[in-house]
């Protein structure tokens, strides 16, 4: 059985998803007789026991999409929660595929996610083609999905290490690439003007360049910081055509009400923070490298190949 590992990412606050399971109280008067300690130790056992039938049962590490929070740590490891004692059919095929190929999940590729977690992922709403917010055509054979705060430091080195190889993928038709605003950080960095600059520069076609001069100026490890004249700067680096427009359109509601619908997508999968990656019914919950992200694009071909997409 594959073991949860804490992934690198950024959340708001600290949070934690621990169960915490209440222990059997045990007799705390003196045995009076060899009968009653024998008792008391019967008592003991049958209080490991169910316990260990409570955490068999509610299996808190296995929880889907929903409990998986992205906390802060040193390791690059993904949020796998796939766990191989109980793969549905689909997770099986996976794991025939990746057996008969030898690769080790986690490391190689992201495994898929459960039944419910697919049909979650399955009904999300995707931007229509033409809105400037995706890259590659509807009928690629995987979609790719990054959610991601323009504060987050941590979405910053995902930007740098990935997105040049799956834009060039995108652009080639291997799959739809598609950037979701979680915004986090709006109150102390000002992501939330960032994230409105962006959509404000997708009607004009240029939301990727945007996204590119946003993550490019940000010095790794820190929080970018963001002000109207600042996100401006970046629509002009960006290669906006017409500046005047996209004032008006960074400054109206309508922008500002798509930032919190993307906002809620993400919150009503109960994504924990930033960065998260779908792709196609894997879930990646913080920073994973190329290797992987390459990996997991071409298990979720080979099933789309097999008609299990």
């Amino acid at each position: 059985m594959s073991t949860h590992k804490t992934p690198l990412g950024n959340t708001p606050e600290e949070t934690s998803d621990n169960l915490d399971i209440a222990g059997v109280p045990l007799p705390t008067s003196k045995p009076r007789s060899n009968v009653n300690t024998l008792t008391v130790s019967l008592v003991a056992i049958i209080a490991v026991l169910v316990v260990a039938l409570v955490v068999a049962l509610i299996r808190p590490w296995d929880q889907g999409i929903a409990s998986q929070a992205q906390t802060s740590s040193d390791t690059h490891t993904p949020d796998v929660t796939t766990q191989t004692a109980h793969l549905d059919s689909y997770q099986q095929a996976e794991a025939d595929l990746a057996a008969a190929q030898k690769l080790t999940a986690g490391t190689d590729y992201i495994p898929s996610q459960a039944s419910a977690a697919r049909t979650a992922i399955a009904q999300l709403p995707q931007a229509a083609d033409g809105s400037g917010l995706t890259l590659g055509p509807a009928d690629a054979p995987v979609h790719v999905r990054v959610f991601a705060d323009f504060s987050c430091p941590i979405c910053v080195k995902l930007h740098k290490d990935t997105f040049t190889q799956l834009e060039a993928r995108a652009r080639a038709g291997d799959i739809r690439l598609e950037f979701t605003n979680f915004v986090i950080f709006d109150e102390k960095y000002g992501s939330g003007k960032a994230a409105r600059g962006a959509l404000a520069a997708a009607q004009q076609g240029r939301m990727w360049e945007f996204i590119a001069a946003a993550f490019n100026s940000a010095h790794e490890g820190e929080h970018p910081t963001y002000t109207d004249e600042s996100v401006a700067a970046i629509a002009s680096q960006a290669g906006v055509p017409d500046m005047a427009a996209w004032s008006e359109a960074y400054a109206s509601t309508d922008v500002a009400h798509e930032v919190s619908a993307q906002t809620s997508i993400a919150t009503g999968l109960g994504l924990g923070g930033t960065p998260a990656m779908l792709i196609g019914n894997a879930f990646v919950g913080g920073y994973v490298n190329y290797q992987a992200i390459d990996g997991t694009i071409t298990m979720q071909k080979k099933l789309n190949e097999k008609g299990l997409n």
